[in-house]
């Protein structure tokens, strides 16, 4: 009995200190939300992921894209320029007609040989177009949200990783202190029993905890080293000499580093591609719409052979 008192007395004695000097050195050191040396941030985990998702590069071609066919569909806004010439042998023109891919003076019934021209055209009134355009403004749009979506994602990604490393090397460190103290507990306690102060029963309940709490330890470096494999898998870092920092050292000033948006991105990604169909059904349904547009042309001729011929033409015309 007495000398399990004084072994308790001692374990007491020496636990109490321990804890005192974590105490005051946990007074003297405030955890800090910026990594030490070797422990990596949050924020370059978030911008390494994004840099390298290949579904984030895939939505900015297609936001690319958009933004090219918008581009094609406004410039049919423009007057079209188109500058032609020809020239006919044997029979003359009113007995052999131009090809039809010429415009203007080209296929006009007094020339007879050479000519050329310059012929302008502009649409003044196509309602199909107007929402054609709408149509890709949308699709840009919804391309955009894409992005979001698929950053939103990734981030959701690096960031459970990253939490999970840092929760996982946190009880590493637990369970390490842990064996650490049953070590030195196992030694102090190993010189009683030499000196028969001490029963040896209770000295392996000493060494089997030990044991378990380096089991543990073992255990939890080993998901710990996964975990930052897989983020180094997510990221493209190299996982060697990569840690996360401990769970004290974290805060919610981490999270600044993932923008917060106005609104849901799938909510407006669905929103756009709405849009973008029933802009799409108004561009088919106004496709049977009259067109209005000016066309005019100028030009010389070779051989009129049947009146005085003029070097330009202009008129209005409605395509139904």
């Amino acid at each position: 009995m007495r000398v399990q008192f004084i072994l308790g007395l001692l374990f007491l004695t020496w636990t109490g200190a321990t804890w005192a000097a974590e105490k005051t050195a946990a007074k003297e050191t405030v955890p800090q939300a910026v990594a030490t040396a070797g422990e990596i941030t949050l924020e370059k985990v978030l911008r390494s992921a994004e840099e390298i998702n290949p579904g984030i590069k895939f939505s900015q071609a297609m936001e690319k894209k958009a933004e090219a066919s918008a581009s094609v569909i406004s410039s049919f806004d423009y007057p079209n320029l188109d500058l032609s010439a020809s020239d006919s042998i044997g029979l003359s023109t009113p007995y052999y007609p131009t090809p039809f891919a010429y415009d203007g003076l080209l296929n006009s019934s007094y020339r007879r040989w050479a000519g050329a021209d310059l012929v302008i055209r502009w649409n003044l009134l196509d309602v199909s177009r107007w929402h054609d355009l709408d149509q890709h403004h949308e699709k840009i749009h919804s391309a955009e949200e894409n992005i979001r979506i698929k950053r939103l994602e990734i981030y959701q990604q690096a960031l459970q990783l990253y939490l999970q490393a840092s929760l996982l090397r946190g009880q590493r460190e637990v369970w390490n202190d842990i064996a650490e103290k049953s070590k030195e507990i196992l030694k102090v306690a190993s010189g009683f029993v030499h000196t028969g102060e001490y029963n040896e029963d209770k000295m392996l309940v000493i060494k089997i905890e030990k044991e378990e709490a380096e089991t543990e330890r073992d255990s939890f470096e080993e998901k710990y080293r996964k975990t930052l494999r897989k983020l180094a898998l997510l990221t493209g870092l190299d996982d060697k000499g990569m840690e996360c920092p401990l769970p004290s050292a974290l805060d919610e000033g981490i999270l600044r580093a993932i923008q917060e948006g106005s609104s849901s991105p799938y909510l407006t990604f669905a929103q756009s591609e709405i849009k973008a169909a029933r802009s799409a059904y108004d561009k088919s349904s106004a496709e049977r719409l009259p067109k209005l547009f000016v066309m005019g042309s100028v030009g010389a001729l070779e051989g009129a052979p049947f009146a005085p011929q003029d070097d330009y033409s202009a008129w209005v015309g409605i395509n139904l």
